[in-house]
């Protein structure tokens, strides 16, 4: 299913595909993962993603052999990487995939723009829970830290991809933070709006709460955050 999504130039290519975490929540199969480019090229990616279950047999999505998941980022650079989360009813399916296996598909970009967010800081927020019990797990992180335009390239459109990683190190949310969208300031704040200049820097806050998440991460609490900053492309 999608399979339109993939324009007919587009090329098998071979990708990395890792840190794939697959679960139900609420109803949903859930996944999330990450694509590493490693080609010498920049390139978009699309992922022909198959359903199998705990002994690798093929399982059918609505009909279908697949499903086709696209990543945030819309130009990886060499040795690059970008991330994606999709979920669907766990009733689309045949029965319950435990994996999914990728083919990778590819067409080569323009080189731009690379940003980069080289250190955070962080502080973990929780609320107590009744009396005489333990703490939550947060349900809040603050985080601050740099965000670099290194090269001397203008970058129009910054974004920021976030991975929320559980304490088990698994990878249980991925999704895109958009510096042009206004609504993002609830949760997004930066010293200076507008495009970025070459050698730029700006100091970045943003706020991610486990609210709306897995009920098992918001259970065992979160690990660590990572961001994936990128110069989006039409």
């Amino acid at each position: 299913m999608g399979i339109e999504l993939i324009p007919k130039e587009a090329k098998e290519t071979v990708a990395n595909v890792n840190s794939v975490h697959v679960w139900v929540d609420k109803g949903n199969l859930c996944v999330a993962g990450i694509v590493s480019n490693m080609s010498a090229n920049w390139l978009r990616f699309w992922l022909e993603a198959r359903p199998v279950d705990q002994n690798g047999r093929a399982l059918a999505f609505s009909g279908h052999a697949g499903v086709v998941v696209m990543p945030y980022s819309k130009a990886v650079p060499p040795s690059g990487r970008t991330s994606f989360f999709a979920s669907w009813p766990v009733s689309s399916f045949s029965g319950v995939p435990q994996n999914f296996t990728f083919t990778t598909w590819s067409v080569e970009q323009k080189p731009g723009p690379i940003l980069a967010i080289p250190e955070t800081s962080s502080i973990q927020m929780s609320v107590p829970q009744q009396t005489g019990q333990n703490l939550k797990p947060e349900v809040a992180w603050q985080m601050t830290g740099p965000l670099i335009n290194p090269l001397n390239m203008v970058a129009d459109h910054p974004c920021i991809e976030v991975l929320v990683y559980g304490k088990d190190d698994k990878l249980w949310f991925a999704t895109v933070l958009d510096t042009k969208d206004q609504n993002m300031r609830q949760i997004f704040q930066w010293d200076k709006e507008g495009p970025m200049k070459p050698n730029e820097k700006r100091q970045i806050n943003l706020q991610v709460y486990s609210i709306g998440m897995a009920d098992e991460l918001k259970d065992m609490g979160i690990k660590k955050i990572d961001l994936l900053p990128f110069n989006a492309r039409d």
